[in-house]
């Protein structure tokens, strides 16, 4: 049986015998580009990551994947790599590119931390990275746990094989099929995570390992990445490098602006100072933790002026989430 014949055997998506039969970088090459010779590459054979904020003022970028339960998992993601996904990783193996991923995490790392409260006031109790056979993964969740003065907890998951390669619409079944714990008797009751990642394409690896901690009795799970896959390259913006992401910092810590009114009740977080009011909104929960049951989470976190995010990770800090009616 030809190779072609055995990846169609084997399922593999057309697009992806045309690269393999076509040619593409020789893993750990550091080449972004693969050598086509004289054949016409599938795809736009160059990438770059753009570590730029994006417009609008908002430092960060988001994906939503929605799980089999029907949680919304929010991944947030610090860049955008365009261009081809191999490519792309590819070049980041290479070992000559590792101080530039190394910073590159680093910054992004930073980037978020300091783009979210709910990472550095009403923090999460745990740092968990996803199974990967790159080394970027868990030196990602490390340089997170770093920036966020987070336990970071390694060996979680264990992953067989490579969803590269599967039918985009067998994804979701491959990685619930192919993620698992490592020790199926772990316990995550009420813990709050941040699953963190190298990158996110599809987002079923991630969504699939979050399923699992679900399961396991976690009470909230957030996704953090590096860089999630975009489409080719927008022939209107300017490429920027890899090594262009050692000259991005964080921005400096803001206090947000206080837009509640004078005649609001004492009982709400008003304060001008983010660390004050997590203090106050976590004093006024506990305080009447009794009414808890008549709220949803969204409710609360209307009734408090503070986010969604924020309200879940401070019910989960205080040990108060189960309390809170579903929806």
């Amino acid at each position: 049986m030809s190779n072609i014949a055995e990846l169609i055997r084997n399922r593999v998506h057309p697009n992806r015998i045309l690269e393999l039969w076509m040619g593409e970088p020789e893993p750990g090459s550091g080449n972004l580009k693969a050598n086509w010779g004289n054949k016409r590459p599938p795809k736009p054979a160059g990438g770059y990551i753009d570590t730029r904020k994006p417009p609008g003022g908002r430092p960060f970028r988001e994906k939503t994947v929605t799980l089999l339960r029907g949680q919304r998992l929010p991944v947030w993601v610090a860049y955008v790599a365009n261009g081809p996904r191999v490519t792309l990783l590819y070049a980041i193996k290479h070992p000559d590119r590792k101080p530039e991923v190394i910073e590159m995490d680093r910054n992004a790392a930073s980037l978020l931390v300091h783009s979210f409260p709910a990472l550095r006031q009403n923090k999460p109790t745990m740092v968990v990275p996803m199974p990967s056979g790159s080394w970027q993964a868990q030196h990602f969740a490390e340089e997170v746990a770093k920036a966020a003065e987070l336990p970071l907890k390694t060996g979680v998951f264990k992953k067989i094989g490579s969803i590269k390669g599967i039918f985009h619409a067998e994804k979701q079944a491959w990685a619930r099929a192919n993620i698992t714990l490592a020790d199926r008797t772990q316990n995550f009751e009420g813990q709050s995570i941040a699953l963190v990642d190298d990158n996110v394409g599809s987002g079923f690896s991630i969504g699939a390992a979050a399923e699992l901690l679900y399961a396991r009795g976690a009470a909230y799970v957030i996704g953090l990445a590096t860089f999630k896959i975009a489409g080719a390259k927008d022939p209107d913006i300017e490429d920027v490098p890899l090594g262009l992401a050692k000259g991005v910092n964080a921005p400096e810590e803001e206090a947000q602006p206080d837009e509640t009114e004078d005649d609001e009740d004492e009982d709400t977080p008003t304060t001008k100072n983010p660390k004050e009011k997590g203090e106050l909104l976590r004093r006024v929960l506990v305080e009447n933790q009794e009414s808890l049951p008549a709220f949803t989470v969204k409710e609360l976190a209307e009734l408090y002026e503070v986010g969604e995010i924020e309200m879940r990770f401070t019910l989960s800090q205080l040990g108060l989430a189960k309390l809170v009616k579903p929806g």
